[in-house]
């Protein structure tokens, strides 16, 4: 069974980094890019792997992440992935924006581990996700140890 892929969007190397790592740790497999016309390039590719999860930044140089979020959702090999955004862009027009295109979850900067967990809590209860691909992250959970972290996140309701 092959591991679910997550995309990670993100200009700034550290925040790549810490969310490779929290996401990693539930089973995802995990491809960064920096910048918008990346993302774009590799939407092109015949061989792409359509990513089950996304994390997208909303500031980044060229091309700003709602634009790249239109062009994800207007893209029809892309309609059952979760956007999850994650700023430091906090101003309820810009979420509302968010919101309207459909994504699942929308993380302020600077983000915890916490907050992260939440947003794939939501993810992996979103109608979008398949059963089979939730059982397959909380298998791939327990198996790496991430699974009571997860379970007590969710009991406390973080």
């Amino acid at each position: 069974m092959q591991n679910p892929l997550a995309w990670i969007i993100e200009d700034s190397g550290l925040n790549r980094r810490v969310l490779t790592r929290v996401i990693e740790s539930f089973g995802f497999e995990v491809r960064c890019f920096s910048s918008g016309s990346e993302v774009v390039n590799a939407m092109n590719d015949m061989w792409l792997t359509v990513p089950e999860i996304i994390f997208c930044d909303l500031m980044m140089p060229k091309m700003s992440g709602l634009e790249l979020i239109r062009r994800i959702r207007q893209n029809s090999n892309f309609e059952k992935s979760v956007i999850i955004v994650i700023s430091a862009v906090a101003d309820s027009e810009t979420v509302e924006k968010a919101k309207a295109m459909n994504v699942s979850g929308y993380i302020i900067k600077p983000s915890s581990a916490a907050r992260i967990l939440k947003a794939l809590d939501h993810a992996l209860n979103d109608f979008s996700i398949s059963d089979d691909l939730r059982s397959q992250i909380e298998q791939q959970a327990v198996k790496t140890g991430s699974f009571k972290v997860f379970s007590e996140f969710r009991r406390k309701g973080a």
